[in-house]
């Protein structure tokens, strides 16, 4: 199970060491090129992938998948050492003769939600590592998703840090945004609801998603419910909410959201017709990105408690109130549009809504890539929670990564890929990347995030096979 192609005990590798070595003795030239590099791991890397891919997809968690890699390591007899449930590292010393070269760690996400790249980062990272031959002191680490913070600092005592992150294109990332998860709570007050008629509001089907990815106006369930919901309220119809529950997790944009409301029924006619023109005109707006969304409004059974009319109103309040989709607070509607990252400079997402019992929770996650507009979020948010009476949290954070794309170690990526006729520019992302963390962990280490895909898995692994080979200086 733990089998892994090491190609240094193989024979077409050590061909390639003799040729290189004869290149080098008799032709003076002081580096390999690109497309030996390749030819050395072309084949490792993918029969690697799939073998991890299969291998890890038969374990249950993050556990396991790090004990996978710490028994690989160790029938390897290369050093490792693990914290906790959360991370692994690997060692290799520095090569004979490069102990002066600067020592390279590289990371990779272990991820039981997401078996491909766990398998995909570990592939290409070691099989770089197995094939060095002339390499400074080489780091692998294996950190378990969302444990970054946990690293021991003693693992980022290095010259360099390469992240490796999923993404669908290579991708060279020296920044990225801050970032907050955070919970607005207030508690409610219910009541026993008069003679009336009940409706079930359901939005259902959207794509989901990282909300960090904004390749088109994502639909939001909870703002479109709360917004039809806010307008029955502003034209006088009596209503009252009695459940309202939406969304997976705050960062990731809604795919479903539902509630069930009381209405008079004198007023449930008119209820209903609102709900069947919002319907239309909300398929017309998304169903070109949205094949599989639906909207529906039906008659359901009477609630036994609903939310008395001040506190249907705070929720309402709150939804109309909070930005969602890019952020502007000078502007005076907070809609999206079908901007893309590179025309952002911040937005928020409510991700989730939840009424259990007496209490009222939303998640909203809040991203910016510029630390001024990011502390503005953090106080509008706050503020507008206070206003109405609700308690406003900070879950978790990610620090600005604001790094240098002119350094030697992003020069030196560059090159290598260049020769792997791979172009990369240096760039800043929404998406929440661990080089954040470390980098804020340690300021004097050099660091990037490289985004890596199958499709270029050869020419990728070449390019930190070249690096960690020190072919950036030859």
């Amino acid at each position: 199970m733990y089998k892994i192609k090491r190609c240094m005990k193989k024979l077409p590798f050590l061909c390639l060491v003799l040729v290189f070595a004869a290149c080098m003795l008799f032709t003076g030239c002081g580096s390999v090129s690109a497309d030996d590099y390749q030819a050395m791991v072309k084949s490792d890397v993918y029969d690697n992938y799939e073998l991890f891919k299969n291998d890890l997809g038969r374990l249950k968690n993050e556990k396991q998948m790090l004990t996978y890699f710490q028994r690989w390591a160790a029938k390897h007899k290369i050093y490792n050492d693990r914290w906790d449930d959360n991370g692994l590292i690997l060692q290799e010393s520095a090569a004979k003769d490069s102990k002066n070269k600067k020592s390279t760690l590289l990371e990779c996400t272990v991820n039981a939600s997401d078996i491909a790249s766990t398998a995909k980062e570990a592939a290409m990272a070691l099989t770089a590592m197995l094939n060095a031959s002339t390499h400074g002191e080489i780091s692998i680490l294996f950190t378990k998703a969302g444990a970054a913070a946990t690293v021991p600092d003693k693992y980022l005592e290095v010259d360099n840090l390469i992240s490796l992150t999923e993404r669908n294109t290579p991708r060279l990332f020296t920044g990225s945004a801050a970032q907050a998860s955070t919970t607005i709570h207030k508690n409610l007050s219910t009541t026993a609801p008069d003679t009336g008629t009940a409706f079930k509001i359901s939005i259902s089907g959207c794509t989901g998603g990282d909300s960090a990815v904004r390749e088109y106006a994502h639909p939001n369930p909870i703002r479109e419910i709360g917004a039809v919901l806010n307008n029955c309220r502003e034209d006088g119809l009596v209503m009252r909410i009695a459940s309202f529950q939406g969304g997976q997790s705050d960062a990731e944009f809604v795919q479903s959201a539902s509630a069930v409301v009381w209405v008079a029924n004198s007023e449930a006619t008119k209820f209903e017709n609102k709900f069947e023109n919002a319907i239309s005109k909300y398929k017309d707006k998304y169903m070109k990105h949205e094949s599989d969304l639906t909207f529906t409004i039906e008659a359901t059974s009477m609630p036994s408690t609903v939310f008395t009319s001040e506190d249907t109103y705070s929720i309402l309040s709150l939804l109309y109130t909070l930005h969602d989709g890019r952020y502007d607070p000078d502007a005076d509607t907070d809609e999206e549009d079908d901007k893309k990252d590179e025309e952002l400079t911040a937005f928020a997402n409510i991700g989730t809504i939840s009424t259990k019992g007496d209490d009222l929770t939303i998640g909203i996650c809040l991203r910016a890539i510029d630390q001024d507009t990011f502390t503005k979020m953090l106080k509008t948010y706050k503020d507008t929670a206070e206003l109405s009476d609700a308690k406003w949290k900070v879950n978790e954070s990610i620090p600005l990564w604001n790094g240098s794309d002119n350094n030697a170690l992003v020069r030196d990526i560059t090159n290598m890929a260049d020769k792997n006729d791979i172009k990369l520019t240096a760039d800043t992302t929404f998406k929440t990347t661990n080089a954040a963390v470390y980098a804020d962990k340690n300021s004097k280490m050099q660091v990037i995030a490289l985004g890596v895909d199958m499709q270029d898995a050869t020419e990728l692994t070449s390019t930190l096979l070249m690096y960690l080979d020190g072919q950036a200086n030859t």
